[in-house]
Parts: structure tokens; C-alpha cells; sequence
């Protein structure tokens, strides 16, 4: 771990590009030499990230997503400035873009390969509590989780209440919603639920638990599409 004063760091900053964020307090940068940056900022003096760094789980999340021979980034450094306080991870910046993206510009045919995926993450055991189309990037041709300080693996596959949760919170980001309606939400939990290949009480209790996460807008679109 590397420590920066306050000014390694305003100089560390002014010689990249900021991504996300602003240049008196960045969120992601890229600096000259290809590498992202991601900046997590201590909101309270005494809180859990005390205790568990965001940039820490960040690195674990990583380290366990890599050996599941899931696509992550591969955090190279972790850094840290006491003076602001902030810490920050440095890894590699993947060539792609994110889902959000793609659909803007290329069409919502690209969330095809997403139902199959998240089967096999949940599968897994990968509970991925950032989700939204702007945390998935596509890049050399695989799926990368990008934002993954706050994802949660388990030993064995998630039930199918985390299951349904955790896609709900896929279908309820504001930014994406119109997407999963024009590609079809029914669809796609049609097509998730046929990688899962539930049992057929198990097909129940998720779709159950999956109305009942879903917010107004998207619940009614499910049952729209349904009919």
C-alpha cells in the first residue's frame, strides 16, 4: 500500500484524465500510463469502512472473482491519503464499454447474453450489490463486474430470494429501466430462469419473490408483458 500527502496526490491527479467525478474530487481517473483509478472517500469519521476499507474489499473481491475465473479488474496497487482521507485502487483500464452504453448506441440486443450470465454468477454464489448497467462492461469479449467493493461471494449458489433480489435491483436502476423494457422483461427473466433450470417450486418461489422486489413501474411492465 503507497502513501500520498496531499500534494503527491493533487499532482497525481492534475497529470490525468478524470472519468467520473470532478478534479477537486475525483471519483475515477485514467492517468498517462493506461491505469484506472478509483477513489473511495471516507464519508464518517468512525464507520464500517473503518473497519473495512472499501479499497480492500475492492482488492478481496477481486483476488476471489479472478479465481472463480470470473472477469474483474486486477488491482495492481492500493493507495491512500490520511490529509483528506481517501484511499484508492490502481488497476489496468479494460477496452470495452459498459452496458449502458451499448444499448444507448448499438440497441438493447446486447442484454442477450446478460440472463445467462447472472444465472451462472448466482450460481456461483456471486451476490453483486452494485448492480446496473454502468457496473457491466463488456470487453475482449467477456463480461467484466466493474464496481465490486460492495459484491459478496458465498460458498454455495445464492437461494432463489437473493436471486430475485438481486435482479430486481438490475431492474429497478432509473438509468436502465427503458432498456429492459424495449428488449423485454418478461424475456429476460424468461431467459434467466431457463439457464437456472429451477425445479418447478423453486421456478415458483423466485418469480413470487421477484414481484414482490420489483418497484411499481417495472412490476407492472412484468405483467404486461406476461399477457
Amino acid at each position: 500500500m503507497q502513501k500520498l500527502d496531499r500534494e503527491q496526490l493533487e499532482n497525481y491527479i492534475d497529470a490525468s484524465r478524470v472519468l467520473h467525478g470532478t478534479i477537486e474530487r475525483p471519483g475515477l481517473i485514467l492517468t498517462p500510463s493506461d491505469e484506472i483509478v478509483k477513489f473511495f472517500y471516507r464519508r464518517k469519521k468512525i464507520s464500517t469502512a473503518t473497519f473495512l476499507p472499501p479499497a480492500q474489499r475492492f482488492t478481496a473481491n477481486s483476488r476471489k472473482l479472478l479465481e472463480l475465473d470470473i472477469p474483474a479488474p486486477v488491482v495492481k496497487d492500493v493507495m491512500y491519503c490520511d490529509e483528506i482521507p481517501v484511499q484508492m485502487v490502481v488497476y489496468d483500464r479494460i477496452e470495452g464499454k459498459d452496458l449502458r452504453e451499448l444499448c444507448q448506441s448499438d440497441g438493447v440486443t446486447n442484454l442477450a447474453q446478460l440472463p445467462e450470465h447472472f444465472a451462472h454468477l448466482h450460481k456461483t454464489g456471486i451476490y453483486f450489490r452494485a448492480v446496473h448497467l454502468g457496473n457491466i462492461l463488456i470487453g475482449h469479449g467477456a463480461i467484466y463486474l466493474v464496481d465490486i467493493s460492495d459484491l459478496t461471494t458465498h460458498g454455495s449458489s445464492l437461494g432463489v430470494f437473493q436471486r430475485a433480489r438481486n435482479l430486481a435491483h438490475l431492474f429497478n436502476a432509473e438509468p436502465d429501466k427503458a432498456y429492459f423494457v424495449t428488449y423485454g422483461l418478461h424475456k429476460f427473466v424468461r431467459e434467466y430462469v431457463a439457464a437456472c433450470q429451477f425445479p418447478g417450486i423453486y421456478r415458483w418461489l423466485f418469480l413470487k419473490r421477484l414481484h414482490l422486489a420489483l418497484d411499481d413501474d417495472m412490476f407492472r411492465t412484468l405483467l404486461s408483458q406476461q399477457e
